[in-house]
């Protein structure tokens, strides 16, 4: 389910209204029960007794119903909304996410090629220290706009197979490159080296690019490469695993 309302991004008016009806119907849904302090005077019984008839019939299964109905009705519609409006979108993600991929691409390079440890950090150069913090908290935006773009796997036409979410944030480049990307157990160990996103430092490494795609467009990317990849002799591939040291 799209989580639009936690983007912190300029919405479109139609977007605008349908959160608003999704945030009226959550308030209808999770509505208090009545207090049964009424039923304690015979002034106030009448009136306690009709709140809890309506309450118990605003909560029956012809509610629950409803409900199902018009939150479905509401995704469906947000999700339309959404995808009629995903280039603004994608647009203001862009805006954020390029100074930081560009300020993680210069500070990776001042920083060993290997896995490091938070040990080995305070034993880099002043250079290499200011790198590393500038890599880190670049890290954090791009993770960021990977799992925004993540969400979208929830429109419709949108999918990235068996692919890696990094690939929404690199461009592989390379068979090499998008071999990389699919390496989330690069993260283990190493926690000073993992916060930099190892799979995305291994790809520029290996010719990959940052940028922001649609789930649709970077699976039509790996699976070319995929299919450049199949049509590799088995010791091309073999050389090429050797050379990745996988």
């Amino acid at each position: 389910m799209l989580n639009v309302e936690s983007w912190n991004l300029k919405h479109p008016k139609k977007v605008k209204d349908l959160l608003e009806a999704e945030a009226k119907l959550e308030e209808a849904v999770h509505a208090p029960a009545p207090s049964n302090d009424g039923f304690l005077s015979a002034d106030t019984l009448e009136a306690a007794l009709n709140e809890h008839t309506m309450h118990t019939l605003y909560h029956g299964e012809e509610r629950q119903r409803a409900i199902n109905l018009a939150r479905n009705t509401i995704e469906a519609q947000l999700k339309a909304e959404v995808n009629n409006n995903l280039d603004s979108y994608l647009e203001q993600v862009e805006a954020i996410f390029t100074p930081a991929s560009e300020a993680y691409t210069e500070a990776v390079e001042k920083l060993p090629a290997s896995k490091f440890t938070a040990e080995d950090v305070l034993g880099f150069s002043e250079e290499q220290r200011e790198a590393y913090h500038t890599a880190r908290s670049a890290a954090g935006v791009i993770s960021w706009a990977a799992d925004w773009l993540w969400e979208l796997l929830d429109l419709p036409g949108q999918g990235l197979g068996g692919y890696s979410r990094w690939m929404l944030v690199a461009e592989p480049g390379s068979v090499a490159g998008l071999t990389v990307l699919q390496l989330e157990e690069d993260y283990a160990g190493e926690p000073a080296y993992g916060a930099l996103l190892p799979p995305v430092l291994r790809a520029l490494r290996e010719g990959a690019r940052l940028r922001v795609t649609t789930p649709a467009q970077a699976r039509a990317e790996a699976e070319e490469l995929e299919a450049e990849r199949q049509n590799m002799s088995n010791e091309a591939w073999l050389t090429l695993r050797r050379n990745l040291k996988l």
